[in-house]
């Protein structure tokens, strides 16, 4: 890397300047030249059992409001604390409560007061429960960038952590978030997915990040211009969270900003309930295999007199990635879900982009689908109609099954569920597509949405800004175990040990405790 990058630069992340300010030194070097000792005080000691969270994407900068919610389906109540990074600094931790079927937000924008701009900021949640779902929204508004990105905060760490979606075409600029918030040093290597192969740049390999830090790495001045660009972020040692923005100012790629979490585990399908056939549409596919996929996409369009296009398929060669055009033989006004799959069962990595060219839908979104239909979700960052809120929901459900579902959609409210009337047993025929208008229905501000049908299906959360802000984002819902029991009856415990099997309910006389297990 030969210096900062001259001209205009996404206001977002201005403080990546900070790791590639010394000319002619790698990024390890510069990042080495504070001692070890140093890092290592400013991780978190996290505290044993429960659920831990985070979310990397933050900043002091102007022009950006964001907000954390969480939202918690059971009836016990989850305790614990949150602790905020700001650049070098490790805020004090402040206790923290999710009540019992109900939901709370923290205002970053309010808990970062005073401090110095241009910081990037990382948090962590720890809770003593684990079946909660914390979800992060963006609002970025200044003369060189505006949009709204939104992702579900991860829960956990992983080994590797794959983003395909990203682009370094002209206009389009992709950046990894890096964030080290545990007491060691973490040791970070990227690969880089193209259509020609992978890539392992020398400035992202043995990265070292400290403890109680984080780095942005602007990845598209890592490699040519590429219009497939994915990302495999592993950590050769210690722990690390990751995440990626994808801008684009409109020249190649929509206008817009996007935050992905970006996926842990490879699927041979992956669904995506939300789209028009009025909008930009591309798949990336990266193929960590080392044999040939081929992908084949079929269409889920809305209403029954819509006849269903042809499919669209490709082939992505081994440890490469390549993109997909979605053009679907459908009118403009048409909407349509779909799933790409591969033809030999194997596993891949697919992010989709949709983008409107236009108000009042002007923007962008890029990030993973679905890789298996679910029949209990929850959406922690959902709007009501309720006057002056920033943003507004609309969800799109798909049924890529064989049978008739039954779709039931509440608002978490004190305690109890909301369940409007026409949301209860909503139809969704199989192979076809609704749209649900979720703000319309509830009076509300900031709410968390829970559902849950008969039969496996594809949801996915559109969050709109109203003006004066724009842009929007897409996110799939967090998944709840099955064995969570409806809203009015018993809760399940809310935690269920990955090695144990799943049993049935227990009878609606007796409640029971919920528990935490173990944080191994």
């Amino acid at each position: 890397m030969s210096g900062p990058t001259k001209g205009p630069r996404f206001p977002l992340f201005t403080r990546v300047v900070a790791i590639v300010l010394v000319v002619g030194l790698p990024l390890g070097a510069y990042l080495l030249q504070k001692p070890a000792t140093q890092g290592e005080q400013g991780g978190l000691d996290l505290k044993a059992g429960g659920g831990v969270w985070f979310c990397a994407e933050g900043s002091t900068d102007k022009g950006i409001a964001e907000r954390l919610d969480l939202a918690n389906p059971y009836s016990q109540a989850a305790k614990g604390r949150y602790t905020l990074f700001a650049g070098e600094k490790r805020l004090e931790s402040e206790q923290l409560s999710v009540p019992g079927r109900g939901r709370s937000t923290i205002d970053l924008d309010r808990e970062l007061l005073g401090e110095a701009p241009g910081l990037q900021v990382g948090a962590v949640i720890e809770l003593d429960l684990t079946a909660v779902a914390i979800a992060q929204t963006v609002s970025v508004s200044s003369p060189e960038a505006t949009g709204t990105m939104a992702a579900p905060c991860t829960e956990g760490t992983a080994p590797a952590r794959y983003f395909p979606g990203g682009s370094s075409v002209r206009g389009a600029e992709t950046y990894l978030i890096l964030f080290n918030p545990f007491p060691q040093d973490a040791v970070v290597n990227v690969d880089v997915y193209t259509d020609s192969g992978i890539e392992r740049p020398k400035n992202l390999q043995q990265f070292p990040l400290f403890a109680g830090r984080s780095a942005v790495v602007k990845l598209s001045d890592e490699v040519r211009r590429e219009s497939a660009l994915g990302a495999v972020v592993r950590a050769e040692s210690g722990q690390v969270v990751s995440q990626q923005v994808l801008y684009s100012n409109g020249e190649r790629l929509p206008a817009g900003v996007s935050l992905s979490a970006g996926s842990t585990d490879p699927s041979p399908d992956w669904h995506f309930a939300d789209g028009n056939a009025g909008m930009s549409q591309l798949l990336w596919i990266m193929n960590p295999g080392e044999t040939e996929e081929e992908i084949e996409v079929e269409f889920l369009p809305e209403g029954l007199l819509t006849e269903t296009p042809p499919p669209q398929s490709m082939r992505v060669p081994p440890n490469s990635e390549a993109t997909m055009t979605i053009s679907p033989a459908l009118a403009p006004e048409v909407n349509f879900g779909l799933t790409a799959r591969t033809v030999s069962g194997s596993g891949v990595f697919v992010d989709r982009l949709i983008g409107y060219p236009a108000p009042p839908q002007h923007g962008m979104s890029a990030g993973p689908g679905i890789a298996s239909p679910m029949d209990r979700w929850l959406i922690p960052n959902a709007w009501g109609a309720e006057q002056g809120v920033p943003y507004s929901n609309v969800l799109s459900v798909t049924n890529p099954g064989s049978a008739t579902a039954k779709l039931t959609i509440g608002r978490l409210d004190s305690g109890a569920v909301e369940v409007p009337a026409a949301y209860s047993n909503v139809v969704v025929p199989p192979g076809g597509r609704i749209t649900l208008a979720a703000s319309n229905e509830f009076s509300a501000k900031a709410m968390t949405l829970v559902g849950w049908s008969d039969e496996p299906l594809v949801v996915e959360s559109r969050v709109s800004a109203i003006a004066p802000r724009v842009g929007f984002e897409v996110m799939a819902p967090v998944r709840l175990p099955s064995a969570f029991v409806l809203p009015g009856t018993v809760d399940a415990p809310p935690v269920i040990p990955a090695e144990a099997t799943p049993t049935a309910p227990p009878s609606p006389s007796v409640e029971p405790t919920p528990t935490a297990t173990p944080q191994g």
